[in-house]
């Protein structure tokens, strides 16, 4: 048998052996990847499980700003809004629980006077403009806190967010 005959031999082989590992991969992590989904009266809660962790999803019930220490906009309304998720991460190793929650308000007032009111509440924070809205956000102890200011028609939509621990939102 010629050499070219022998590497055609072993790229096929190589290629058969690659093959068939991603199948049975494949299999293994279709076999063993479970969804377990609950429901209460108002909450629908996911957990996966893995066989390198589990990952828990559970719906929250929104920001309240107050409790990030974000004021809201006196005399805005908040709009109706999805509130936000908690996620909880497990592994060998590794334990992490992270939230993301937001809040969207309306107020009449003028976008420039919104703006002034949160900077003078917050001076410290980061400003700077994304497209057509100003956003001020600070990021400290592991978590992101963020004020979002959009002109809307005659006034401005207010969204209000905190991604970080459970805790803190």
């Amino acid at each position: 048998m010629n050499t070219l005959a022998k590497t055609l031999i072993i790229i096929a082989v190589i290629i058969a052996g690659t093959v068939i590992m991603v199948t049975l991969g494949a299999v293994f992590i279709v076999r063993n990847i479970h969804v377990h989904e609950t429901e209460s009266s108002d909450k629908k809660n996911v957990r996966i499980e893995t066989p390198l962790g589990s990952i828990g999803i559970h719906k929250n019930d929104g920001l309240d700003p107050e409790t990030v220490g974000i004021p809201v906009y006196p005399g805005a309304q908040r709009s109706e809004d999805k509130g936000g998720v908690d996620f909880q991460l497990d592994g060998s190793d590794l334990h992490k629980d992270f939230s993301v929650s937001a809040a969207t308000y309306y107020s009449s007032d003028a976008p420039g006077k919104v703006r002034e009111f949160y900077q003078h509440q917050f001076p410290e924070w980061h400003t700077h403009w994304e497209r057509d809205a100003l956003n001020i956000e600070i990021k400290q102890g592991g978590r992101l806190r963020s004020v979002i200011i959009k002109p809307d028609g005659e006034g401005t939509r207010i969204a209000v967010a905190s991604v970080g621990p459970p805790a803190s939102n």
